[in-house]
């Protein structure tokens, strides 16, 4: 099916870009705060991006679940 397919692209680009945007969110969470007065907006940087940016990986694995049940109901099942 057509929805299947598009489900899967646009699953594979939500997990990709969610998982890339949680490492690079870590990585400037890390690097950008070096005083100790920024330590509190660090741990409100890294609260939210990284959970935004794993919101949407997990939103796209959801997706690609969904869509592999999708593609095997419409297959017929092989039982003797």
């Amino acid at each position: 099916m057509n929805f299947t397919r598009i489900g899967r692209i646009f699953a594979q680009i939500f997990f990709w870009f969610g998982f890339i945007g949680a490492v690079f969110s870590l990585y400037q969470g890390f690097i950008a705060f070096k005083y100790p007065e920024q330590m509190i907006a660090q741990s409100k940087y890294l609260h939210e991006n990284v959970g935004g940016a794993l919101t949407v990986a997990f939103m796209g694995l959801a997706l690609g679940v969904l869509c592999e049940i999708s593609s095997k109901r419409g297959a017929p099942d092989r039982q003797a």
